[in-house]
């Protein structure tokens, strides 16, 4: 996967279902890789989930009327309560069985 998640989806743009799919999996190996570097600072960890929620959202919202619009939209919803809960300190109170519910819904709506 060359390309990053990109700005696609901001401003109406269209890109097609296995380019965001692309796009969207690399964000979350990104989310991966900076949770594991910033484990010790909730704060930085949390504005990490924030910012990749936005993408992940964007990058679903370029592929109009797909699974994948409301896939990413459940994930990145997730992504933005867990934020939340640790930013106020309270990691331990987040629930990730959405988080993980839409995932598996992502994966099923990009396909094998």
């Amino acid at each position: 996967m060359a390309v990053a998640a990109t700005t696609a989806g901001c401003g109406g743009e269209t890109v097609d279902k296995p380019q965001a799919c692309a796009n969207i999996q690399q964000e979350f190996q990104s989310l991966v890789q900076a949770g594991t570097q910033q484990r010790e600072d909730p704060q930085a960890l949390a504005e990490t989930l924030r910012s990749s929620a936005t993408k992940i959202r964007d990058q679903g919202a370029a592929v109009e009327g797909d699974d994948v619009e409301q896939a990413t939209h459940d994930a990145a919803t997730a992504l933005e309560q867990l934020a939340d809960r640790l930013a106020a300190g309270e990691p331990q109170q987040a629930d990730l069985n959405t988080l993980v519910e839409s995932g598996t819904k992502i994966r099923a709506a990009c396909g094998p």
